[in-house]
């Protein structure tokens, strides 16, 4: 994975923390966004300007596309603990698809949410990268190991 697929993933993962903070369902929101027309169009790509954008300028087209799917909890913001483990799932779904021949969608299907949650403990002990990598083997998925090194 190069730079700029990591500056990718961190997009996603900032995208994901703006979500929480806004009191998004995370599941939900994850579910929704990985199995979209606008994450396939703007994330599935080999290039779009909304692969850097900002989570605000993201959100809009997300939500329009959501139509009422997607609440927003006035009541229920995410502390920081709960937007950084948004964070690190928004980040390793798309470091899943850097490493994997899989789109979203399918991702989103074989990649259960609470899979991606659980490994949230080893974040801090073991890289981004590596904690992708350990989801493949987990779930038998296929994965090009050499596009887990980050190559910056």
């Amino acid at each position: 994975m190069d730079g700029i697929d990591y500056k990718i993933c961190r997009t996603q993962q900032r995208l994901y923390e703006y979500a929480a903070r806004h009191g998004y369902e995370i599941e939900q929101f994850s579910n929704f966004f990985l199995s979209s027309d606008f994450c396939s169009r703007a994330f599935d790509v080999l290039y779009s300007r909304f692969q850097l954008e900002t989570p605000v300028e993201c959100m809009d087209f997300i939500l329009e596309e959501a139509d009422d799917k997607l609440k927003e909890n006035a009541v229920k913001k995410a502390d920081d603990e709960e937007a950084d483990v948004a964070g690190f799932i928004g980040l390793i779904y798309r470091m899943l698809y850097f490493i994997t021949p899989y789109t979203s969608k399918e991702l989103c299907e074989k990649v259960p949410y609470s899979t991606v949650k659980k490994f949230y403990s080893a974040y801090g002990q073991e890289t981004e990268n590596y904690i992708a990598e350990d989801i493949c083997i987990n779930l038998h998925l296929n994965y090009d190991s050499q596009k887990v090194e980050l190559k910056v």
